[in-house]
């Protein structure tokens, strides 16, 4: 091989403008060796104004070493690359004794470009952005180690070879498919996974939760063998959360009343479901209550009825397991604003011979503690919500419900004691549903002709205050108690197609009153990825970084697993959404399954309420940071790392 001379050049380094802050990391790895062996080190940014960009790259390289190519999307996507000139530049330098050496730093189409034939220090298919922050910084050292080298051994050795590629995979994350390979991952794995079943009942939610969570222990606990301080990356995860949570309610927006329609149709995936349903919304207005019961015949009715936002006192009332509510059908209904000291006073009511066998909706003040702790263990006979509104207002509201059911409304300033209220006072309705945060009466008994006189009341009003707020709070009520309950009633030919179309509509409804309480993000995990971004967006010290680049990982993972079970990429559909969002200026492009197409998921309604993407997340990290902050560094740990590495 012919001698090489070296002038000005013997480190050469190229890169995309967009990667600038992987060339200043790979500057600090090299400045010690800028000291101690004298190397200088080029890259085209040096490049002067006037100049010829491809006569001054061709000069660098034929004075060059080693050139080190940071290779991303952007990079291939140059005129160093695209224009064709630059790559038989470089393989004129390493037939005459040049080391190119690519370094991939994001996912690109690496092995289909003309410098595909030189070998990369890293595998392409574990890019460094895919990294944590420590595993990237040991990577970055072993390509400074190689340069060194390169530089220090003696001619007759393999000074001109291509470098032995580094595998680039944390050990945690070669076989992820396996965790139960290393017993330790496996076992916080069930133990999580059981803890984020017990708080979301629905599958999929929990199942992104998981795999939230199993990404996060998998490389934390690769962190921890490599002597990250377990405490203080629990800590810098939960710090990383904050951010993740103000990004996604940030970009949170209002379901606009129009996109009703197309939002349930895009979950449903049935047109006649998603126009049955916004009929009913139609019927009771924007938020108003709709219940789904199973029916012979697929139709709506309107019945009287009102919804407040006042929900259960404790999860012990729960009656329907499956969607965490209570339901009774035909109870008799305590009205009242006092506070309720003694279960006497309440338990009271179900001892007759005639109501023992009956169910107790209390609507009251407020109750002690000691009395809701008796009442709860009578066997779900009883459930207790406290009045909605306050003062004056709680007053007129606790009336309206007694007009709609026929009850007697037990003021505070009543002398008598609840538990001489009789069993005639009480009102009644066809069924009351209760869930965390509100209560709906359905079909109340009250008599259609005192109802009607209290609508007017309440229009008479309107009419006469001069108050907006006042004008504004009657208007509430009066839509309450004038719009009613639209009772949907899912119909099928057989009882489990009933029950099936049953439980389509309550998840749908779900949804609706979570998208206008909480507003819409967009879906297909979009808006984990777009909160991925935003922490990758950070600049931080390198333990916080660590976390940082874990969680940022980890939101990435339900994406990548979705779109592998269609059977793509889920590297190559990240690097898709991320230049199509870049392209459009928009970051409600992702990727849509149904269609495999890269469109706007916001526009498309393909969006999700804000609180069914959020609240995994934040039960994921704090499950796993949690399990990671008790983690001990042991020399089994590291074993099982260990093994787990030598297998691949």
């Amino acid at each position: 091989m012919p001698s090489r001379k070296f002038n000005r050049t013997k480190v050469f380094v190229s890169y995309s403008r967009q990667d600038t802050a992987w060339l200043e990391r790979l500057r600090v790895h090299l400045k010690p060796l800028q000291r101690d062996l004298e190397i200088d080190i080029w890259d085209d940014s040096k490049i002067e104004p006037g100049k010829k960009w491809k006569e001054e790259i061709a000069s660098a390289i034929n004075s060059t070493k080693v050139a080190v190519l940071l290779v991303s999307a952007n990079f291939l996507a140059s005129d160093f690359i695209a224009t064709g000139e630059v790559p038989p530049l470089l393989n004129a330098a390493q037939q005459d004794g040049a080391i190119i050496v690519p370094l991939i730093l994001s996912p690109s189409r690496f092995t289909k470009t003309e410098i595909a034939d030189f070998e990369s220090i890293n595998d392409p298919a574990d890019p460094l952005v895919n990294m944590t922050w420590g595993r990237q910084e040991e990577v970055l050292d072993q390509l400074a180690s190689f340069i060194e080298n390169a530089f220090t051994v003696s001619a007759s050795n393999k000074t001109s070879a291509q470098p032995e590629r580094i595998s680039t995979v944390p050990e945690a994350r070669k076989k992820t498919k396996s965790p139960q390979d290393i017993p330790q991952l496996n076992t916080l794995i069930a133990d999580i996974k059981e803890q984020l079943e017990e708080t979301f009942w629905e599958r999929g939610v929990a199942d992104i939760a998981t795999q939230i969570a199993a990404t996060i222990l998998m490389e934390g606990l690769q962190a921890i063998a490599q002597k990250a301080h377990p405490k203080r990356l629990a800590r810098d995860l939960l710090q990383c959360l904050e951010r993740v949570s103000t990004q996604i309610s940030e970009s949170s927006k209002p379901l606009a009343e129009k996109d009703v329609s197309k939002f349930l149709q895009v979950h449903s995936g049935d047109k006649e479901v998603a126009d049955l349903l916004s009929e009913a919304i139609s019927k009771v207005g924007w938020g108003g209550p709709v219940v789904i019961e199973p029916g012979r015949e697929t139709e709506i009715e309107i019945v009287p009825g009102l919804k407040f936002d006042r929900g259960y006192l404790a999860p012990e009332f729960i009656t329907d397991h499956e969607n965490r509510r209570v339901v009774f059908d035909s109870p008799y209904i305590l009205i009242t604003e006092k506070r309720i000291l003694s279960s006497f006073e309440v338990l009271k009511l179900g001892a007759s011979n005639e109501t023992k066998y009956e169910k107790f909706v209390v609507i009251a003040g407020d109750i002690e503690q000691a009395a809701l702790t008796n009442v709860i263990a009578w066997n779900q006979k009883f459930v207790v919500v406290r009045a909605p509104g306050y003062g004056d207002r709680r007053k007129e509201m606790l009336k309206d419900i007694g007009v709609l059911t026929g009850g007697t409304v037990i003021l505070s300033e009543d002398e008598r004691q609840l538990g001489d209220v009789a069993v005639n006072e009480l009102g009644r309705a066809k069924k009351v549903i209760i869930d965390e945060y509100d209560t709906t009466i359905v079909d109340g008994q009250g008599a259609n002709h005192l109802l009607a006189s209290r609508v007017q009341e309440i229009k008479t009003a309107i009419e006469i205050t001069t108050s907006d707020y006042d004008r504004e709070k009657f208007t509430e009520r009066l839509g309450k108690l004038v719009a009613g309950v639209a009772v949907v009633r899912s119909g099928g030919r057989t009882d489990a197609e009933r029950q099936k179309r049953t439980r389509l509509f309550e998840w749908l409804l779900r949804l609706y009153y979570g998208a206008i309480q909480d507003g819409v993000v967009p879906a297909e995990h979009l808006a984990l990825v777009n909160a991925a971004t935003h922490l990758r967006e950070f600049s931080l010290s390198d333990e916080e970084q660590m976390a940082n680049s874990i969680l940022a990982l980890a939101l990435e993972t339900p994406l990548q697993r979705m779109v592998e079970g269609l059977g793509r990429s889920g590297e190559e559909t990240l690097l898709s959404i991320r230049s199509a969002q870049k392209q459009k200026k928009n970051q409600n492009v992702g990727y849509y399954g149904d269609d495999d197409s890269f469109v706007d998921l916001v526009k498309a309604a393909v969006v999700l309420p804000k609180g069914n993407v959020l609240a995994p997340v934040e039960a994921a990290v704090r499950f796993a940071a949690d399990k990671l902050g008790s983690t001990r560094y042991t020399e089994d740990l590291v074993r099982q790392f260990s093994a787990f590495s030598d297998e691949q």
